[in-house]
């Protein structure tokens, strides 16, 4: 009868362990994976990209030295961008350092030394330390102090806001304009 018991209490003490075992795995398996955003989940390298909207019309051409997406967090990061706006007969070229591409804004905000250049008859450059561009609206926000060539002279000022559909530009914060009258 002692042999039973023992038995039955071995028996016992290693099915609670099992149990005790079971459980614990059940709680590594559910333990949640650390999800970092820091770790991009692709990373491109001399990214040639192209974005179209719902007409199969081209949007935006970027290219860029690298492109990290990390999918988690909505966000890539871009080292040394070339973003290109295509709309109707303007050309325009924006240049920065750094950039970061938000996916559910749907916008582009370009950091560092920040070039803009429209080409052809109304030509112009434009610089400053940030810029954002809002994809859908084709809208150009600088909110920081920003510095543009054009053929009549320059133009300084501390906010800019440009639309890339109409042509409208807005300026304030110290706006200053130099002309230089034509050499011609």
């Amino acid at each position: 009868m002692r042999q039973g018991f023992f038995s039955l209490a071995v028996m016992a003490i290693i099915a609670m362990l099992a149990l005790m075992v079971l459980n614990e795995l059940d709680h590594v398996r559910d333990a949640p994976v650390a999800e970092s955003d820091a770790t991009p989940d692709i990373i491109l390298t001399k990214a040639d990209l192209r974005a179209f909207d719902v007409n199969g019309e081209l949007q935006y051409r970027l290219s860029a030295d690298t492109i990290e997406h990390r999918e988690r967090a909505g966000y890539s990061l871009l080292e040394r961008p070339i973003v290109e706006p295509h709309n109707g007969d303007q050309i325009w070229r924006i240049r920065a350092d750094r950039g970061e591409i938000q996916v559910e804004n749907r916008m582009l905000e370009l950091s560092g030394d920040v070039e803009v250049r429209l080409e052809g008859d109304e030509e112009l450059q434009l610089s400053t330390a940030l810029l954002r561009y809002h994809v859908r609206s084709q809208q150009l926000t600088v909110p920081a102090d920003v510095h543009i060539l054009h053929r009549g002279g320059e133009t300084r000022a501390g906010f800019l806001e440009a639309s890339l559909e109409d042509g409208v530009l807005i300026m304030r914060n110290g706006v200053e304009t130099t002309y230089v009258p034509d050499a011609g």
